[in-house]
């Protein structure tokens, strides 16, 4: 694996990360037009039930992703583990569902969320896979589920008039098509027979990956807190809506997708600075669009979500920063080495940074937990769905931003990265520049219609307009963005 180009793999990452907001947008626009609040905001439910079980798979993809990085065949292994956990998380789902159902006015369809589970797994697993094999396909899996979700939802929610069953079924279905794409990319590493030695070994070491992703498990549970203190899920309606739109931000994080794969499987870490500057470079024009253009993308999905915009611009934070942090905190943990000697100790593991990373991100989530059930305690009562939104996406972002900061230390002093001030300037200024003109244009000019076929392309006229004047300023006063910019060419020429 240390033949991972980390460039090539960003930058086609890139590029499917850019139609998976094409696709993003389609399916968050069925879920907006189509169901109704309560069914949104149910859906939003069935994603964090569903999420939080897919912590007992956890054995099985973290170990996966190490092992075939580094050449180590437990594909086969990991398939029958996933098999066996996706049968008890299915029982479990159904017992969390009894005990919460009477707490919210949740539509009785939660139910069929059973259907997600093995899916969920299996694609959960087999992304792992992927990740440490032939990371730049990770996004064309992604693409492909963002497609075929799209395809069939508009099917059976809006032909069939199916409501939330059907996006549960188009959901599932989805992950199908991603689960088939990644058999076929992992073909070469998947051929072995189940060895016994990988699950001791993962057994014996499972109170590691257990922890690992224990921070995630309790991440899941923040819209099970908000339907149960505030007694609905329409917030959840609003709060689906408003982050399906902050999360764009994170795109810019493909261009570091092949890093930890690289770092597994080399010491050499030479490249790790240029990556960072160069997710900036992406991260700045994409931050700016989503903040000032909140309302108008709110505005496309559904115009009774306009009134939540400004919980957009926080929730574009908290992904900005949250998109470094994990960048920052899998670099600290693919440099570490303790899991390629099968007999090291529970104390050598305690002393590693596969325990001290997860412990500080089961903090960052715990305090976040803990900070948003006080606050819905305090507000919930007097307080509009709307607003709550709004005090949430604040809670994430100020939560977010100094765990950030110390995952960059922690990364400085392993491997020397440094922040190129004068650079990311550039970017940032001219990306306010740029964009911001293109809104203030906007402002003027854009009217809005009813019709979504004459709204929408005038909303992207003026996007891709800043967008453009972005690069193109960028290329001529940076250095980095020409070098990149050869590089595609150079890329696109060896195809041709």
């Amino acid at each position: 694996m240390s033949n991972v180009r980390v460039t090539y793999s960003g930058l086609i990452s890139l590029l499917m990360s850019s139609l998976r907001i094409v696709t993003g947008f389609g399916f968050t626009f069925i879920l907006a037009r189509l169901l109704l609040p309560d069914e949104l905001g149910t859906w939003k439910l069935i994603l964090g039930l569903t999420s939080s079980m897919i912590f007992m798979n956890a054995m099985s993809s973290f170990w996966s992703t190490r092992d075939i990085a580094r050449g180590i065949d437990s594909g086969k292994t990991a398939l029958s583990l996933t098999g066996g956990f996706s049968m008890v998380s299915i029982i479990i789902f159904l017992i969390a569902v009894l005990v919460t159902n009477d707490e919210t006015n949740a539509s009785d369809e939660i139910f069929y969320g059973i259907i997600l589970i093995p899916f969920l797994f299996f694609y959960n697993l087999l992304f792992a896979i992927t990740y440490g094999y032939k990371p730049h396909l990770i996004n064309v899996g992604q693409v492909l589920y963002g497609v075929t979700i799209v395809i069939v939802a508009v099917v059976l929610v809006y032909f069939l008039e199916m409501g939330l069953l059907g996006i549960i079924i188009s959901a599932a279905v989805a992950y199908l098509s991603a689960i088939c794409l990644f058999i076929n990319a992992t073909n070469g590493v998947i051929k072995n027979k189940i060895n016994f030695k990988y699950l001791k070994k993962w057994f014996k070491n499972s109170w590691v990956t257990l922890y690992h992703k224990f921070n995630e498990f309790i991440f899941t549970f923040d819209a099970l807190i908000f339907a149960l203190i505030s007694g609905s899920v329409i917030g959840l309606a609003f709060m689906t809506v408003a982050s399906g739109i902050g999360v764009l931000v994170g795109t810019a994080s493909s261009m570091s997708v092949a890093t930890y794969s690289k770092l597994l499987s080399s010491d050499n870490f030479g490249y790790l600075q240029d990556n960072m500057t160069r997710v900036l470079y992406f991260a700045f024009p994409m931050l700016a669009i989503v903040i000032l253009f909140a309302k108008e993308g709110l505005f496309v999905f559904n115009p009774i979500y306009v009134a939540v915009y400004p919980a957009v611009a926080f929730f574009a934070l908290r992904t900005f920063f949250h998109m470094f942090g994990k960048i920052f905190s899998d670099w600290i943990v693919a440099s570490e080495k303790v899991d390629i000697n099968y007999d090291s100790s529970v104390k050598d593991y305690l002393k590693s940074q596969l325990f001290h990373i997860p412990t500080v991100r089961t903090i960052r989530n715990g305090s976040y937990i803990i900070s948003l059930a006080l606050m819905l305690v305090l507000f919930a009562t007097d307080s509009s769905d709307v607003d709550l939104i709004i005090f949430w996406s604040v809670l994430m972002v100020c939560v977010e931003v100094p765990f950030t900061v110390y995952f960059y230390f922690k990364v400085k002093r392993k491997y020397n990265v440094g922040i190129e001030w004068i650079r990311i300037c550039k970017y940032g200024l001219t990306s306010i520049v740029s964009i911001g003109f293109s809104y203030y244009l906007a402002s003027i000019y854009l009217v809005y219609e009813n019709s979504l076929f004459i709204f929408v392309p005038s909303l992207l006229l003026f996007v891709i307009t800043g967008a453009i004047a972005y690069f193109g300023i960028t290329y001529l006063i940076d250095t980095k963005t020409r070098e990149l910019t050869k590089s595609i060419i150079k890329e696109l020429r060896k195809k041709i």
